[in-house]
């Protein structure tokens, strides 16, 4: 009889052996699978290797090239820059509009965007111009290459790639 309940004892203990390998392989198959796929959902979106995200920014970083055959796009600074010029000489005030010429939508929905900070740049700009020197055609010809090249900056230090292609004074009253 004690034989009889040992064999049966051995029986049960191999089934269930067998059950428990079975369980546990089921287990780590769940596991792994549920891991594999965390991993999947939650690191999927992770951003490009090194060497893609430096490829990427020096692609971003390349400037398109600027279509000549585009339509113009002139943005009009509003309202008129008035300026009170330093003390000492004969002219005291300067009254100007302007227009920026581009080919560029984005640079020109840069200006239209960062319109105060431009402007108060160029009225900075154009309060320590020198009244005399503006009386000439050859002033006026510098003081538009003067704000061509600190729109140009402006737009650079605030991450804008682009570039204006030209400033026009439509117009200039000097007093």
């Amino acid at each position: 009889m004690a034989e009889a309940e040992e064999l049966d004892l051995g029986e049960e203990g191999k089934g269930s052996k067998k059950k428990l390998i079975i369980i546990i392989v089921l287990a780590l198959v769940l596991l792994g699978g549920g891991g594999g796929a965390a991993w999947f959902f939650l690191m999927g979106d992770e951003p490009p290797p090194e060497g893609e995200a430096a490829a990427q920014a020096k692609a971003e970083e390349e400037e398109e090239p600027v279509d000549e055959s585009a339509p113009p796009i002139y943005h009009q600074f509003k309202p008129v820059f008035i300026a009170e010029l330093p003390p000492g000489g004969k002219k005291k005030m300067l009254q100007i509009e302007l227009q920026v010429l581009t080919h560029q939508p984005k640079v020109d929905a840069f200006l239209t965007t960062n319109d105060p900070m431009l402007r108060h740049h160029l009225l900075n700009l154009l309060s320590e111009q020198d009244g005399e020197a503006l009386t000439s055609s050859k002033g006026r010809e510098k003081l538009r290459e003067v704000i061509v090249q600190r729109i140009g900056k402006l737009m650079k230090e605030n991450g804008q790639r682009g570039e204006i292609d030209n400033v026009y004074f439509t117009q200039f009253v000097l007093q």
